[in-house]
């Protein structure tokens, strides 16, 4: 038979029914937080939700993002130009304009690996600022070879005209750092 020994620590008890009552109280409250998202009970949201929206209790931060990536889409830009005057003319320009700054912002999407309009929500709504970088690739826009003449230089022209030659890319608005002071727009910028 073991001996009994008087020597029972009971700071050691103390402390590890406290971590017991901690963890069991963290398990319950999860146990109900599951039973009220089970229950389409949400008291934590002051806002209502629109019917049928699917609501989960992210668990990480990653996964807010992802979450809220999922919602957060621009899914047409449309461009809007002010009026140039009431002529035909006028109405003429305003419709070609239209359509080019349609086709560049098309452009613009179908470029990156990202659609850099919808970073720049997501950028905005999360971080509170965003930035763009637009640059030139002149590999897409070179000049016509000295060689070329007639209806083939023309032809050449033409297909260089179809290409783009701008690039759009979001760029982490954390590594950017504008000239100081309050001038706009601004004379520099380091990315």
């Amino acid at each position: 038979m073991p001996a009994v020994t008087s020597d029972i620590d009971l700071g050691g008890i103390l402390k590890l029914w406290t971590h017991l009552e901690g963890f069991y109280g963290n398990a319950w409250k999860k146990m109900q937080t599951a039973q009220s998202l089970y229950d389409h009970k949400f008291p934590w949201l002051r806002e209502q939700v629109p019917e049928g929206m699917d609501i989960h209790e992210p668990s990480t931060a990653s996964s807010i993002i992802d979450h809220f990536r999922d919602n957060v889409r621009v899914q047409n830009i449309l461009p809007v130009r002010d009026d140039w005057g009431t002529s035909q003319e006028a109405r003429n320009k305003k419709a070609l304009l239209l359509r080019l700054d349609k086709y560049v912002l098309d452009k613009f999407r179908e470029q990156g690996p990202v659609d850099p309009f919808t970073q720049v929500v997501f950028d905005m709504s999360l971080r509170g600022a965003a930035a763009w970088q637009i640059g030139y690739d002149a590999r897409r826009w070179p000049e016509a070879p000295e060689a070329l003449s007639g209806n083939v230089k023309k032809l050449w022209l033409q297909e260089r005209g179809m290409r783009f030659p701008l690039w759009l890319r979001p760029i982490d608005p954390m590594q950017v750092a504008p000239a100081p002071g309050y001038e706009f727009p601004m004379p520099w910028l380091c990315d």
